[in-house]
C-alpha cells in the first residue's frame, strides 16, 4: 500500500495559495512516543527531542503552547482523545498542525480499500498504520490484527474532520517522522530506525512484488468504506474542507532514520529538516518553498532518504502569517550591569547560526552594505536552537544595545570530523593498523561504535566501510589487502569533504538564486520528494538569480559516491556565461552519469567570479586566498574548516536522484 495518494478533494484548497486569509488561531498537537511499554518490543526513540523542537519552531510562529502527548500517554484512546479535543477546539479559519514521531508499521488490509481492482492495481494489500505507546511489535495475526495500532484509514477519518471543521479559510498541515512501510532492520545498525518490523499479517503473506513504492499520499487519509470504530464521523454537508498539506520523512521503500542536531543530540530527520525551514521562512513562502528547504536539509544529513510532500504544495505556509526571518537579527541585552559584554541574538543552530560564528552590530534603521555603521563585532560563544549568546569585542551601554541589530560575517562548521568507529572482530593487525591511520588522518576521530558516523567491520574476508544512519556501503576490499588502511581513509577523507559542501550554506539579502534540472521538454518532472533522472538523457540545469544585484555562479557536484567535481564554470562556460542579471537565468546543457543514488549540487552565487575548478582537480594543491576555495583546500587535507565569510554570498542546494 501507499500511505497518501493524490486525490481531487485536495484541489477545494487551492484558492488559499492565491493571498493570505486574515490571522486566525494557530493550534498544534505533537504526539511523542519515544519509549514503548515493555514487551510490546519497540525499541527507544528521541521523540521528545522532536517534540521539543518542534515546540520552539511553532511557537516561534506564534502557536500557543502545543499539546503535547507523549509515550505512555500517547496510547491509540490517548491519541483519540487528543485528536478529538483538537477538533473540539478548532474554530473556522484556523491553522492546523499536527506532528507525530514515532514508530510506523504496515497492518493486513481489514476493510477492502487496499485489494486490487481493475482501477487500483498497484496497492499492496496493506494500511499504513502509526505505532501508539501499547502497540505490539510482532503479535500472532489470529489473535492480533492491529486493534491497538492508529490506522491510516482512521487518520484519514480525523483529517478529513478537522479540515471540514477550520474550512476553506484554514489550513491542516500533517508531519509523520516515521516509517511508512518497514523492509526490515539491518544488522549493524547505530542509529535508531523509525519502524523497520514487518507488517502485522498472517504467516507467510508476501505483498505483491510491484506495490506502489511512493510514500503514499493524502487520497489515503481520506476516509474509504466503513469507519474505525472510535474514529469520528465526518460530515458529508457544510462548508468545504480546508487545504491539507503532508510531509512525510521518507518513501514507503524506506526506513526513516534518525540523524544527530548541532547539539550531538538524536533527533528525527523530518522534524530537524522541518524545524530548521520553519526557523529560515520568509514572508510569501509556499509550502513548496519550504518543503524545498526540508530537502536541502536532508540532502546533507541523511541523503539516502527521501521525504515526501502531498497535498496543496502551493499554499502560503500557514496561511501566510508567518513571523519571517529577518535580514538583521533582533539584539536582547543581558540583565544586570549597565555595561555588557555579553548580549542575545534570536537565532540559532536551526537558523544557521553555530558556535564561533562571528556578527556585526549596526544601529536599527543602518542597512548591513553600511560597514562605516558597525558599532561592535562579536563571536557567537554558545549556540541553542533559537537563539545564542556572542561576546562583543568592546563592552556597551543597555541603551546602545537596545537599538543595535546584527548580522553574520563569518559562517563556522561546528563539530565537521567523522566519528569512526572499528567493528568488533578485526584482527588485532587489522584493527592496530586502522587505529593509527584514522588518528593520524585529519577529518576523522576514532571513537566507540554507538557513536559512530562510519564503521569499518568484517564481514566473512572483506573490510566494508559502512554509513552508520543508511547502511550505505562505501567501500570494500579484502582482509589482507596491503593498503586497506590507506585506501579506506582517503575514502573517509572525500566523504568528509563531501559533507563540508553538502552542509555549506549561506543566506545573503541580495545575492540569492535557485537551480533546477529540467526534463528533455525543459520542464522539471513532478515529484513528491526529490525529482529522479535517467542516466544518459538530454537535460538542462537552469540557475537563475532571484536576488536584487548583478551575480556569477558557481555550481559544485557532490556525487553519491561523495567525490566533488565542478560543474560551472569550466572550459567551455567561462566567466561571461555564468554571470546573471536580476531575475535572469541561464540553461546550460548536461548528460548525468553513473553512480547511481541522491546527488547533490550546490551553487555559490557571489558579487566576484571565481572557479573553484583548479582546486578541486588538483585535490587542494593550487594556491589560493579565496574563501570558499580555502574550505575545499582544508576539506581535501582533513582540516578543521575556518570560518568562512557569509557577508558575502549566497547559496542554493538542489538534491536529485539518478536511476538507471
Amino acid at each position: 500500500m501507499s500511505i497518501f495518494r493524490t486525490n481531487a478533494l485536495l484541489a477545494l484548497g487551492l484558492w488559499l495559495a492565491v493571498a493570505p486569509a486574515p490571522a486566525q488561531t494557530k493550534r498544534a498537537l505533537l504526539i511523542a512516543v519515544g519509549r514503548y511499554a515493555p514487551g510490546t518490543g519497540w525499541g527507544p526513540l528521541s521523540s521528545d527531542r522532536d517534540a521539543a523542537l518542534m515546540a520552539q519552531a511553532l511557537q516561534r510562529q506564534g502557536f500557543s503552547q502545543p499539546k503535547i502527548l507523549s509515550n505512555a500517554d500517547a496510547t491509540l484512546r490517548g491519541i483519540r482523545s487528543a485528536l478529538g479535543g483538537l477538533l473540539r477546539q478548532a474554530q473556522p479559519g484556523d491553522r492546523l498542525v499536527v506532528h507525530y514521531a514515532g514508530h510506523g508499521q504496515q497492518v493486513l488490509d481489514r476493510n477492502g480499500d487496499e485489494q486490487r481492482t481493475a482501477r487500483n492495481a498497484r496497492t499492496d494489500s496493506l494500511d499504513e498504520a502509526l505505532v501508539p505507546y501499547d502497540a505490539p511489535r510482532k503479535a500472532d495475526y489470529a489473535r492480533y490484527r492491529g486493534e491497538r495500532h492508529l490506522l491510516d484509514d482512521e487518520v484519514g477519518l480525523w483529517m478529513d474532520s478537522l479540515r471540514r471543521k477550520v474550512g476553506p479559510t484554514g489550513q491542516v498541515w500533517l508531519l509523520l517522522d516515521c516509517c511508512h512501510a518497514g523492509t526490515g532492520a539491518r544488522a549493524g545498525a547505530v542509529r535508531a530506525v523509525r519502524g523497520g518490523a514487518p507488517p502485522i499479517a498472517p504467516a507467510g503473506f508476501v505483498a505483491p512484488a510491484d506495490g506502489d513504492d511512493a510514500a503514499g499520499s493524502a487520497a489515503d487519509l481520506l476516509p474509504v468504506g466503513a469507519p474505525t470504530a472510535g474514529a469520528p464521523l465526518v460530515a458529508t454537508r457544510g462548508p468545504a474542507p480546508a487545504a491539507f498539506v503532508l510531509m512525510a520523512g521518507s518513501l514507503a521503500s524506506q526506513v526513516n532514520h534518525e540523524v544527530t542536531d548541532d547539539e550531538g543530540q538524536p533527533c528525527g530527520a523530518l522534524t530537524y529538516a522541518v524545524a530548521g525551514a520553519l526557523a529560515r521562512v520568509r514572508a510569501g513562502d509556499t509550502y513548496q518553498r519550504l518543503f524545498d528547504r526540508v530537502t536541502d536539509c536532508l540532502a546533507e544529513k541523511q541523503p539516502d532518504q527521501t521525504p515526501a510532500l502531498e497535498g496543496t504544495a502551493s499554499a502560503l505556509v500557514l496561511g501566510g502569517d508567518v513571523v519571517a526571518t529577518p535580514d538583521l537579527l533582533d539584539v536582547v541585552r543581558e540583565s544586570g550591569a549597565q555595561l555588557t559584554r555579553t548580549v542575545r541574538l534570536a537565532a540559532g543552530w536551526l537558523t544557521g547560526l553555530l558556535t564561533e560564528s562571528r556578527v556585526n552590530f549596526i544601529p536599527a534603521g543602518r542597512s548591513r552594505s553600511d560597514t562605516a555603521a558597525v558599532v561592535a563585532r562579536g563571536r557567537v560563544r554558545s549556540a541553542g536552537p533559537l537563539e545564542s549568546v556572542v561576546e562583543l569585542d568592546r563592552p556597551l551601554s543597555a541603551a546602545a544595545v537596545a537599538n543595535l541589530r546584527a548580522y553574520e560575517t563569518e559562517k563556522a562548521f561546528g563539530e565537521t570530523a567523522l566519528r569512526v568507529g572499528l567493528g568488533p572482530g578485526l584482527p588485532a593487525e587489522v584493527a592496530g593498523s586502522l587505529k593509527k591511520t584514522v588518528s593520524e588522518t585529519g577529518g576523522l576521530r576514532l571513537v566507540d561504535v554507538p557513536q559512530a558516523s562510519h564503521l569499518i567491520r568484517q564481514e566473512q574476508s572483506y573490510l566494508l566501510l559502512t554509513e552508520t544512519a543508511t547502511f550505505r556501503t562505501l567501500d570494500s576490499l579484502p582482509v589482507g589487502h596491503p593498503e586497506a588502511a590507506a585506501r579506506l581513509a582517503g575514502r573517509l577523507r572525500d566523504e568528509y569533504l563531501a559533507r563540508l559542501v553538502r552542509g555549506f550554506s549561506a543566506e545573503h539579502p541580495a545575492l540569492r538564486g535557485t537551480l533546477r534540472l529540467l526534463g528533455p521538454d525543459s520542464t522539471e518532472p513532478p515529484a513528491m520528494g526529490y525529482s529522479a533522472f535517467r542516466t544518459g538523457v538530454p537535460l538542462r540545469l537552469r540557475v537563475t538569480n532571484t536576488g536584487s544585484v548583478p551575480c556569477y555562479v558557481a555550481v559544485l557536484d557532490v556525487q553519491p559516491d561523495g567525490v566533488v567535481s565542478p560543474v560551472l564554470p569550466n572550459a567551455r562556460r567561462g566567466y561571461d556565461q555564468v554571470y546573471l542579471l536580476p531575475g535572469a537565468h541561464r540553461d546550460f546543457a548536461l548528460r548525468l552519469t553513473p553512480p547511481y543514488g541522491t546527488e547533490v549540487y550546490k551553487a555559490l552565487f557571489t558579487a566576484a567570479f571565481f572557479d573553484p575548478g583548479p582546486v578541486l582537480l588538483t585535490r587542494g594543491d593550487a594556491p589560493t586566498n579565496h574563501p570558499v576555495l580555502a574550505l575545499l583546500r582544508q576539506g581535501f587535507r582533513g582540516e578543521p574548516p575556518a570560518p568562512v565569510r557569509a557577508d558575502a554570498l549566497g547559496t542554493a542546494t538542489y538534491a536529485f536522484r539518478i536511476v538507471p
